[in-house]
């Protein structure tokens, strides 16, 4: 039975909730005060990001009390578990094959589609063939890896050569250039190479690679599906081309004045914050 009380607000992390403040990363405290009042109503909070499950818990920890996430552009969604939840005999985790999460991880996966390795060893062969210089991660839940790395990304990441020294599973693939130019021209090469079965979308110097059929988008709906949430109670909000998916996914889409033409093209309503996005939900 549908819920017709309860809204879902579904946020972009970078840029959305999450700044860059010279070499800091910074929550806006009016922000956070708006998500506690809009969750203290009864309603619900998601963060929608590109990032791995292990890069979101660790930033939101002590800002934002999250009830769901949908991680690796779409590729896993999780649920937080309550103090009510952990002290249960069996939490009824899914079985979709996760090998690596436990009840110390305080969530639950309620889905999650992994990337094919030989659609991630194709794409690298391919990269290989066309002589391209990148900088490479791959993300399981609980780490992301690294090849060629220059960035320094202020969160735990590990080296390796090859991905046969990663052994979980792998959900997203990303890669980082020196500017939006340069992934421009890679996000319109990949259009024109003919790979096939991997999505892959853009956020300004990012490029995020998943299994075909996730996005943003689709995970809203599984989502709203999961909590019998109608989509009209879906407010979802993000600044970048990577956002468009999720954008177009729901009937209530904002986003920034600064953001891109294509992404304010997607939106219903034009903010200056989340806080004056929750306002209009009052």
């Amino acid at each position: 039975m549908e819920n017709r009380t309860q809204k879902l607000l579904i946020s972009d992390l970078d840029g959305t909730l999450l700044f860059a403040e010279g070499e800091e990363r910074v929550f806006h405290e009016k922000d956070i005060h708006a998500i506690r009042q809009f969750q203290q109503q009864g309603n619900l909070v998601a963060v929608n990001s590109g990032r791995t499950v292990a890069w979101l818990t660790q930033p939101l920890e002590g800002h934002i009390e999250w009830d769901y996430l949908i991680a690796s552009s779409g590729a896993v969604i999780v649920k937080r578990l309550t103090d009510a939840d952990m002290n249960m005999d069996d939490i009824g985790i899914k079985d979709i094959g996760i090998k690596d999460t436990d009840r110390t991880d305080k969530y639950e996966i309620i889905d999650a589609h992994p990337f094919p390795r030989q659609l991630i060893l194709g794409l690298l062969e391919k990269l290989q063939s066309e002589s391209m210089q990148y900088e490479i991660t791959f993300q399981t839940l609980k780490k992301v890896y690294s090849m060629n790395q220059k960035t320094g990304y202020g969160l735990p990441i590990t080296a390796v050569q090859d991905i046969d020294e990663i052994t979980d599973n792998i959900y997203g693939v990303s890669m980082h250039f020196a500017g939006e130019t340069e992934a421009n021209a890679y996000a319109s090469w990949f259009r024109q190479s003919g790979i096939a079965d991997i999505a892959c979308y853009q956020n300004k110097q990012d490029i995020d690679m998943v299994a075909a059929g996730c996005s943003k988008g689709t995970a809203i709906q599984t989502l709203c599906a999961y909590l019998h949430i109608p989509i009209e109670h879906c407010y979802a909000i993000g600044d970048s081309y990577n956002d468009i998916e999720m954008l177009k996914a729901v009937d209530n889409a904002y986003t920034f004045h600064h953001s891109p033409e294509e992404v304010r093209s997607c939106s219903k309503k034009i903010v200056d914050s989340v806080e004056e996005m929750l306002y209009h939900l009052r």
